[in-house]
C-alpha cells in the first residue's frame, strides 16, 4: 500500500525501491551467515538439508496467504475497518476532553464512512 502512489507517479522508481526492499534483507541475512559461520563445508552438504517436503507442504499455505494479503490487503482490511472505527469513535471524546486533539480534528470522518449511523452500527456489532 505504501508504493501505490509511487507506482502512479513513476513506475520505474517504485520498481527499483520495491526491489531494494526485497533484496536488502536477503543480502543482510547472507552477510550475517557468512560473517558468523563462514562458508559451508562440502562435508556438511549431505547432513545439511534446508527443508523437508512435509515442512514445505505445511509452510506453503502460509506463504501463499502472505503473498495474497500483501497484494490484496482489502481482504483483511474490509473486516477490520468497522470495529476500528467503532473503537476510534468510543475514544474520540476521551481524547478531545484531555486536550490531546484539537477541537477541529474529526477522527471519524473518512472516505469509507459517510455518516454517524455507520459508526453507530459498528458500535452495536462490537
Amino acid at each position: 500500500m505504501t508504493f501505490i502512489g509511487a507506482f502512479q507517479y513513476s513506475p520505474l522508481v517504485a520498481l527499483v525501491a520495491t526491489t531494494a526492499i526485497v533484496l536488502t534483507p536477503a543480502y543482510a541475512l547472507w552477510l550475517f551467515h557468512r560473517v558468523s559461520y563462514g562458508s559451508l563445508s562440502p562435508y556438511l552438504t549431505t547432513i545439511y538439508s534446508d527443508i523437508t517436503i512435509k515442512e514445505l507442504h505445511c509452510l506453503l499455505p502460509l506463504l501463499l496467504l502472505t503473498f495474497y494479503f500483501g497484494l490484496q490487503p482489502e481482504a483483511i482490511l474490509s473486516y477490520t475497518i468497522m470495529p476500528a472505527l467503532g473503537l476510534l469513535s468510543a475514544f474520540t471524546p476521551l481524547i478531545s476532553t484531555r486536550g490531546f486533539a484539537s477541537k477541529s480534528t474529526d477522527y471519524t470522518s473518512s472516505n469509507n464512512v459517510s455518516s454517524t449511523s455507520t459508526i453507530s452500527s459498528a458500535n452495536s456489532s462490537l
